[in-house]
């Protein structure tokens, strides 16, 4: 009798669960991440220990897995920009073009701007700068990536609650000064800065980069780091989010690091937004039944692999984390040498059409199994977001 129960109960909490639809979506993105960043990192953890076999991270031990294609409209190797726009609109677009169908004849309607349209506070995060192809595909619509003052001027415009980065490329002196004024934006920077304000946007203090927070492994103490950014975020959006959240996080870097074939930083960055994804793990299991964790990936970079000639059927991942700083401060040969000898290849510099992860915990989250297209994945999350 007491198994029947339990049974009952179960199932009357699954229905549930499977009925409603989420108030809080994280929808992360591993720029670059492919299934070897992942496998590497948890294969690296694992060896730090003296064990074979891989130490699973956050978002490897979702419920739902699947694998997503991530070919673009004229293109069967992507690009940031029309990955970018695929994984927020749902639409194929071509190489470099945000926010735009393919012959740039037409806006595409973002996941983020249906979500603000639904009553949802939106946040936008990075870790590189907000106008970047892969955030910027959220909010902003032009025919080429590079178009960064055209991009910026569409942040206001579009008009999301938080948007937060290392900061914005190739922008008027006075920029800042001006969303203030005429926007209602409150501009604050660096790690310690509050949250304030009806509308805010977060960049690095003064000095330090605007096209990027510091590699992980290069981070000092005053540095801004994704998962401390998710967790104020959580704080400040859901202040008075009535119908809730909907919350955009790029481990921007993973790709970059990808392009040096640096294993040690990539290891670093995977572990860093698997950080950020623990602090929306901690929100998730507060509120199980009203929450949505998508991660995914915008394409492959570096055509990875476990294994390389040199070492044959041994690997020595633990030796990735000997690794005292990114390529670019301890230099290309000692990352290279560090790479044979932990056994990690590179086919590429660029980017690849190798399949990406996708993983999902949360209300409508058994939707995200399978083999999808990249453009599947919002779509999905619009299906649930509808259900309000």
């Amino acid at each position: 009798m007491k198994k029947l129960t339990l049974s009952i109960v179960l199932l009357f909490a699954s229905v549930t669960l499977f009925a409603q639809s989420p108030k809080y979506i994280f929808y992360f993105i591993g720029d670059g991440m492919g299934f070897a960043h992942v496998q590497t990192t948890e294969a690296a953890l694992a060896a730090r220990e003296g064990k074979i076999g891989f130490n699973a991270l956050n978002f490897t031990q979702f419920p739902y897995v699947g694998m997503a294609q991530t070919y673009c409209s004229n293109s069967l190797i992507t690009d940031s920009a029309a990955a970018g726009t695929a994984l927020a609109t749902g639409e194929k677009t071509s190489s470099g073009t945000i926010g735009m169908n393919a012959d740039h004849s037409q806006d595409l309607e973002s996941i983020a701007v249906k979500a603000k349209n639904e009553g949802l506070k939106v946040g936008v995060l990075t870790s590189v700068s907000i106008d970047h192809a892969t955030p910027a595909a959220f909010y902003a619509h032009q025919s080429s990536r590079s178009h960064y003052k055209e991009i910026a001027n569409w942040l206001p415009k579009t008009g999301f609650d938080l948007y937060a980065g290392s900061g914005l490329l190739k922008i008027s002196d006075n920029y800042y000064d001006s969303i203030s004024k005429h926007c209602g934006y409150t501009v604050v920077r660096g790690k310690d800065a509050k949250l304030r304000g009806k509308k805010v946007v977060w960049v690095e203090k003064e000095g330090k980069s605007s096209g990027n927070i510091a590699l992980a492994i290069d981070r000092k103490e005053d540095d801004m780091a994704l998962a401390e950014m998710v967790e104020r975020s959580i704080e400040y959006l859901n202040k008075d989010a009535k119908k809730g959240f909907f919350m955009m996080i790029e481990g921007g870097q993973i790709d970059w690091a990808a392009h040096s074939n640096d294993a040690a930083s990539i290891v670093y960055e995977t572990i860093d937004m698997d950080n950020a994804v623990a602090v929306a793990l901690e929100f998730y299991k507060k509120y199980p039944t009203q929450t949505l964790i998508v991660v995914t990936a915008d394409h492959e970079t570096g055509g990875m692999t476990l294994g390389a000639d040199k070492t044959g059927y041994g690997t020595k991942m633990d030796l990735l984390f000997t690794q005292d700083g990114s390529q670019g401060v301890v230099g290309k040969d000692k990352s290279k040498a560090i790479n044979a000898e932990a056994g990690v290849g590179f086919t590429s510099g660029s980017h690849t059409a190798a399949f990406v992860p996708v993983f999902a915990i949360g209300v409508g989250a058994e939707k995200f199994s399978g083999v999808m297209n990249n453009t599947d994945i919002p779509k999905f999350i619009q299906e649930i977001i509808e259900k309000q």
